[in-house]
């Protein structure tokens, strides 16, 4: 990539239900944002899985603190890979959105992101302990809702919405089973009611975490307008 290109930076982190390495379900989308004017970093974070690979056996707030890590590492080397200097953008889908919202809104100094995407994410989950995939967030965090109520609020992005949160595009789908749109509209309101600037895009008929060209070139748009 020319090193000359000075353009923006963002770390994208994908889905897998904290459970499954996403770096190639969202190769095409990394394309995407590329070819509309951003340099895009993807990485692996340790995982939930318990089939013995070499990222398996973590919990929160293991992946999280990985992304912090992508995060600082962009941020202190996106020169090396044509990117400006300055804020970057965290861009997640599903549990990857989770992990991205908290760690925009939790990342500190000079490496604070300067704008989020979050596509589809949880972000209550003590909204979700009743849902029928609750099992999957108990894997991530190692610990029930009724014995860790307060672990599984720490690891909820709506806990930590404050003023100081960068600028954030929410997008879910209107029908999402999975993780419904009411988890999007509550970060929303809590975001601005503590004075942060937030936007919300609610899809009718999309799927889950999967939202077609004009959302991603959306998405695309929102990041280089805040971190120009």
């Amino acid at each position: 990539m020319d090193g000359e290109s000075n353009r923006p930076a963002v770390v994208l982190v994908g889905p897998g239900g904290w459970a499954y390495s996403s770096r190639d379900t969202v190769s095409g989308l990394a394309i995407s944002l590329a070819q509309q004017g951003l340099v895009v970093f993807v990485g692996d974070a340790r995982l939930a899985c318990t089939d013995g690979g070499p990222l398996c056996g973590h919990h929160y707030p293991a992946p999280l603190a990985d992304v912090h890590s992508l995060i600082q590492f962009a941020t202190s080397h996106g020169s090396e890979y044509g990117a400006r200097a300055g804020p970057i953008g965290v861009f997640g889908l599903s549990s990857g959105a989770e992990l991205a919202l908290l760690a925009a809104f939790t990342e500190a100094g000079a490496s604070r992101p300067g704008a989020v995407v979050a596509w589809s994410a949880p972000t209550s989950f003590a909204k979700l302990a009743s849902n029928p995939d609750a099992e999957i967030i108990t894997r991530y965090l190692g610990c029930e809702y009724a014995r860790c109520p307060d672990l599984w609020r720490d690891a909820s992005p709506i806990t930590h919405a404050s003023g100081a949160a960068p600028p954030t595009l929410l997008v879910s789908s209107a029908d999402d089973p999975q993780v419904p749109a009411t988890q999007s509209r509550s970060l929303y309101r809590a975001l601005h009611s503590a004075g942060a600037t937030a936007e919300l895009d609610i899809e009718p008929g999309a799927a889950h975490a999967q939202f077609g060209s004009n959302t991603v070139s959306r998405s695309a748009e929102f990041l280089l307008r805040n971190l120009s």
